[in-house]
């Protein structure tokens, strides 16, 4: 199967351009052809070129038809379901808040992926789409990249705050290190915000006891072996245990998870519970349910489905340029609400990732 992947950009490193990645580079194991279109190329995409899979800012350049097109961002999916107009698209969204996951309503839009309970309500109940066309495929995350290394100690001693979107200064900065400070625990701080990213997490999770993350970040350090309480930059989540991670993982230790304030005092509170032992079993649960192998495995069974239930001979070439140009009116609506900050809920435009 030829499959387009289509993505914002490749030039960075967060979940979404780690998630291309991955499913690129397993959609390759399994003998498939897939490609990558994108705006900006960069160092991420330079390095799946570098394992021979072809990642492109030019769609003349690709010499195939893609049987499908696996469609996130809104601006580079509707760009590459415009340019092969009679092949049908999977919509994948990956977060409840970003502009940029907002779903295309298209007819050639067969199916729609959600990550979580909460994205999949945005597409149905936000935007309309039927449930029975909407299908949750977790996040999933490279086991042999991200091995068990982490060997939480029966106390705590150093904790990792790990976020793309935290700022120094932030309150949720402020609370952490607040949170540190009260539990006498070595606490550093891993993110673009904060100017200190990496390229390689997989080498320093092991190092911690335990990880401040969420959504695909947490799971990365579940699976390392660390333990986990769920935070990101605008509230606080549950510390992951054996009773609650199967709930919090159907939720993708996402915005639905975050429900407590962000204060020092809810860290020191969540982490009275804290357990090496619970961390060990919540690292085995999760080493079980998130290879990549086994999500790539679902998303090939939705994209057969979209095949075989698209009949480009049947489309309306009208309501199709319809779609396009109502499309078209939402997006420089949206543009124009970032660029110029109109509305109290215009994105800003350093947070278009953020689930």
């Amino acid at each position: 199967m030829k499959i387009l992947i289509t993505n914002r950009t490749m030039s960075i490193r967060n979940g979404a351009e780690t998630y291309v990645q991955d499913l690129a580079m397993e959609l390759l194991a399994q003998a498939h052809r897939p490609m990558v279109y994108t705006a900006e190329v960069g160092a991420t995409g330079r390095e799946l070129i570098d394992l021979t899979i072809p990642v492109t800012d030019d769609l003349d350049t690709l010499g195939v038809r893609p049987d499908v097109i696996h469609g996130q961002h809104f601006m580079t999916a509707m760009t590459a379901l415009a340019y092969f107009r009679d092949v049908p698209m999977v919509g994948v969204s990956h977060g409840w808040r970003p502009w940029t996951e907002t779903p295309i309503r298209h007819p050639n839009v067969v199916r729609y992926v959600a990550v979580d309970e909460a994205v999949r309500d945005r597409l149905s109940l936000q935007h309309g789409i039927e449930d029975d066309r909407i299908s949750i495929v977790h996040n999933s995350v490279d086991l042999e990249r991200f091995r068990r290394t982490a060997a939480p100690g029966e106390s705590l001693r150093r904790m990792l705050l790990f976020s793309n979107y935290v700022l120094k200064g932030s309150p949720y900065f402020l609370a952490a290190h607040k949170a540190a400070e009260e539990l006498g625990v070595q606490l550093d701080v891993v993110g673009t915000g904060t100017n200190s990213q990496t390229s390689a997490p997989e080498n320093i999770l092991g190092d911690y006891d335990l990880v401040l993350a969420q959504g695909r970040s947490a799971i990365e350090a579940m699976a390392a072996g660390a333990s986990v309480m769920i935070g990101s930059s605008r509230a606080f989540g549950p510390l992951v245990r054996p009773d609650n991670v199967e709930r919090l993982r159907e939720l993708n230790f996402g915005i639905r998870t975050q429900t407590l304030p962000v204060a020092a005092s809810t860290i020191t509170s969540q982490l009275a519970g804290y357990s090496a032992a619970d961390a060990a079993e919540v690292s085995t649960w999760i080493r079980d349910r998130v290879g990549v192998p086994d999500a790539v495995r679902e998303l090939l069974t939705i994209y057969e489905e979209a095949i075989g239930a698209f009949d480009p001979a049947s489309e309306d070439a009208d309501e199709a340029a319809r779609a396009t140009g109502r499309f078209l009116t939402q997006a420089t609506a949206q543009f124009h609400d970032v660029l110029h900050n109109t509305t109290p809920h215009a994105p800003r435009l350093d947070s278009m990732h953020e689930a």
